[in-house]
């Protein structure tokens, strides 16, 4: 345990059901590092929040999940943010910093469904998700859903989509049931790339405030750390938030890094996926890498 000066600090998060469980698995792992140390719980409400009739690719992208948060931080009501790492774009503003990477949570994407003939609607607003799953099942069709998990799972099971897709993570940290309605099919990272940092949370904190981040890093798990930062080097190479389909996941085997990584070309429904394998230690370059193997592979079929 450690001994802190400060004794009481201020964490912000999102005011979902999933937002809440996360920030309070992150509050009681902190107390558990820190003797001592009280933390309060301060819910923001974000425009990605506040805006849940149009896809988030066309008001601004996943960083609306966070603007607000930054703000707080910015000026001081708040001492440091958990973030779903995917919602966290692939550059902060300058005057930010990832104080924790934590570890991660299975990253896989599920399809959640009632009944599942070939011509399936499926709830997602992903673009990610649609391509790839178009690619699996080419009949499935496909109907834009926003919301928190409670209220995509109630309009599946109202009958508005066949099938809707979520991350494993979120609904392992919920603790759901699926129930007798509903069946599940675990997507595995072979077919179906996740989204960049899926299944992992970050800790953001103000640039320069040493305090704060000393306290915060204790939870920061390094080997995870360094898989999320390489898929995010991929990301930030290829420039892409909502508006470009890509995914990426990384994991170390046998002091390796090995990442899986695709772009898509929404038009012409059609994805171009690349792996790559390097030391541990170039994670950057082997992100930087990828995104450039991707982009050529796409360049040469003409997307």
């Amino acid at each position: 345990m450690k001994h802190l000066m400060k004794q009481r600090v201020t964490v912000g998060t999102r005011g979902s059901k999933l937002a809440l469980t996360q920030t309070g698995m992150v509050v009681q792992a902190l107390k558990d590092m820190h003797k001592g140390l009280e933390i309060d719980i301060k819910v923001i409400k974000t425009t990605g929040d506040k805006i849940l009739d149009k896809e988030l690719s066309k008001i601004g992208g996943k960083g609306l999940f966070i603007k607000e948060i930054e703000e707080a931080l910015l000026d001081g009501s708040i001492d440091f943010a958990v973030h779903s790492m995917k919602d966290v774009p692939h550059t902060l503003p300058e005057d930010f910093e990832i104080g924790a990477i934590l570890k991660r949570e299975d990253p896989r994407d599920v399809l959640i469904y009632k009944k599942l003939p070939d011509n399936a609607v499926i709830g997602t607003s992903s673009v990610r998700r649609m391509l790839q799953l178009k690619a699996l099942y080419p009949d499935f069709q496909f109907k834009p859903v926003r919301g928190n998990i409670d209220t995509r799972i109630r309009k599946l099971l109202e009958g508005e989509f066949d099938a809707i897709v979520l991350a494993v993570a979120g609904i392992k940290r919920l603790g759901w049931n699926k129930g007798e309605d509903l069946s599940i099919n675990y997507l595995e990272i072979e077919d179906f790339i996740p989204s960049v940092g899926q299944g992992a949370l970050a800790l953001e904190v103000r640039k320069g405030d040493s305090e704060i981040f000393n306290i915060v890093k204790v939870l920061n798990d390094e080997k995870d750390a360094t898989c999320v930062r390489a898929e995010r080097a991929f990301l930030r190479e290829i420039d892409g938030g909502c508006e470009i389909p890509v995914g990426a996941y990384s994991r170390i085997i046998d002091n390796k890094l090995i990442i899986d990584g695709f772009i898509g070309d929404e038009k012409n429904a059609k994805i171009y996926k690349e792996k790559i394998t390097g030391e541990v230690e170039s994670f950057e370059e082997l992100g930087v890498q990828l995104a450039k193997n991707c982009i050529s592979s796409r360049r040469r079929a003409g997307g």
